[in-house]
């Protein structure tokens, strides 16, 4: 980011999930059409080849953690939780089956826990990422 702040008008970047795929990374700005409410900031470290913020907090019914979150903005994965965290997610969904290193599988009919995303440790703002969008595509018959 230190490289790239002579050509930006702001020392920021904001991140747009979207649940269609339609997400949106921008550099330098802040896209106000694209948020309600407050803005959250939050310390970015960007010494490893991803981006890391301080003392998030991801809660989901009985799982909750707190935890420096790493952020992969050139990779498929965006995110990356705890992974005691993840299991104990994935345990509250009834027919959940482990498959491989980081994919879970799970009756399409299965109601997701919403997850609650916490900056700041408590201090920051939070925003809800609904259940359903963890869903991916259905496989098999």
């Amino acid at each position: 980011m230190e490289a790239a702040q002579q050509y930006l008008q702001q020392p920021v970047y904001t991140l747009d999930l979207q649940p269609d795929g339609q997400s949106t990374l921008e550099f330098g700005l802040v896209d106000h059409s694209k948020h309600k409410g407050a803005l959250i900031e939050a310390k970015v470290d960007n010494i490893t080849s991803s981006w890391t913020v301080d003392s998030m907090t991801l809660s989901a019914g009985k799982a909750k953690i707190t935890q420096t979150m790493l952020f992969d903005t050139g990779g498929g994965d965006t995110m990356w939780a705890d992974s005691d965290f993840v299991t104990a997610y994935w345990k509250q969904v009834p027919g959940n089956t482990k498959y491989g290193g980081y994919t879970w599988l799970f009756p399409c009919s299965s109601a997701l826990p919403d997850m609650q995303v916490t900056i700041g440790g408590g201090s920051g703002g939070s925003a809800t990422i609904p259940g359903d969008a963890f869903k991916g595509a259905a496989i098999g018959g």
